[in-house]
């Protein structure tokens, strides 16, 4: 069986968006995928929602007990068989049905690219347009800022299985910035790319695990950019602007001195990495 991709969906207690996300897969123009579905754990009604699906035989459940993002990601991965990995986490959902097309056409053209994705819009848990996000497109200009946060939106990620596997996955000892830290290291392989196309919607609601332990994850980045200084660009400026976020984070009161905050760091520091727009 010669797949070309594998659609990787972790899933914990997603009862309410997990179709959505599963209906943006076969909606695509490319119908050569699998759809791999690895419920860490959930206790809602998420294996409910999901038996109609399970009747495509396109589509694979995987029950794991709550074991955490990353190692779900590895999980469905080391079951798949397809030639590229595309990753689509359950709250987020593709918006250009031709996005799987896209890429497996850009990576058979691209021998030397080992991670694409593209632009998002942040929507609320109404739907609601919050922004627009579109990641630097050319490998140069990427590697300038990859140490400033992650480039790539997961949820619309695409990379080869087989470095997937060399690089031995996600890192299962943390999901502090597991995907940043498995983008780094493709960085290391090969080039990347930013499609200048909205490929996905991401839900920005109170269900984001980013939300929590946002300390920890601030510190955690810090050895992370530490890491990898020598393979990306501006690592004494990346370093000092997430070492504010982290000190930032101990003081009282600090969402009311935000706009402040904001002010400073786009003085001292110039613009984003990244184009935004409302």
């Amino acid at each position: 069986m010669n797949l070309l991709v594998s659609v990787i969906i972790p899933t914990y207690n997603r009862e309410k968006y997990i179709k959505g996300a599963l209906d943006s897969v076969f909606l695509q123009s490319l119908q050569d995928f699998e759809i791999i579905i690895v419920d860490d754990g959930s206790t809602d009604n998420t294996k409910e929602v999901l038996e109609p699906y399970l009747k495509d035989q396109r589509v694979k459940y995987v029950f794991q007990q709550n074991q955490r993002v990353s190692k779900a990601r590895n999980n469905g991965i080391r079951q798949s068989e397809g030639k590229y990995i595309a990753l689509l986490d359950a709250d987020d959902f593709w918006l250009d049905f031709k996005k799987l097309e896209k890429q497996v056409n850009f990576f058979e053209k691209n021998k030397d690219y080992v991670l694409i994705s593209g632009g998002i819009i942040r929507v609320d848990e109404q739907g609601r347009e919050i922004s627009k996000v579109k990641n630097p497109e050319n490998d140069e200009d990427i590697r300038q800022s990859m140490l400033f946060s992650c480039l790539f939106a997961p949820s619309g990620a695409m990379f080869k299985r087989e470095h997937w596997r060399k690089l031995g996955g996600f890192n299962e000892k943390s999901d502090l910035s597991e995907d940043w830290e498995l983008f780094m290291q493709l960085g290391q392989m090969g080039k990347f790319y930013n499609f200048q196309d909205y490929f996905v919607a991401y839900l920005q609601g109170s269900q984001n695990r980013s939300n929590f332990n946002r300390r920890a994850n601030l510190k955690y980045n810090l050895g992370l950019i530490k890491k990898y200084k020598e393979t990306y660009s501006n690592f004494q400026k990346a370093y000092l602007i997430h070492l504010s976020y982290y000190i930032y984070s101990f003081i009282p009161f600090k969402d009311v001195l935000l706009p402040f905050a904001a002010s400073v760091k786009k003085f001292l520091f110039g613009r984003t990495a990244y184009n935004k727009s409302k």
